[in-house]
């Protein structure tokens, strides 16, 4: 099972669901929604699905990049 998705906790579900709605950009609005699921307690490819897209992208999302030297 993946670990935990590490998503700031500053804005609830309902207030990304908000933001989505008013969203233009589809893929915006497609990654607050993700967020939104996976705060609920989704798992995350579960999460990712019902925002239509694959829980590899999520994870890409909110992952931080790491340096490369």
């Amino acid at each position: 099972m993946p670990a935990p998705l590490p998503i700031r906790s500053d804005r609830s579900p309902s207030a990304l669901r908000r933001r989505a709605r008013l969203e233009r950009c589809g893929r915006v609005r497609a990654r607050l929604l993700a967020l939104a699921n996976a705060l609920e307690g989704l798992p995350r490819e579960e999460a990712a699905r019902l925002a239509g897209m694959t829980g590899q992208t999520l994870m890409a999302w909110t992952t931080p990049a790491t340096p490369t030297a």
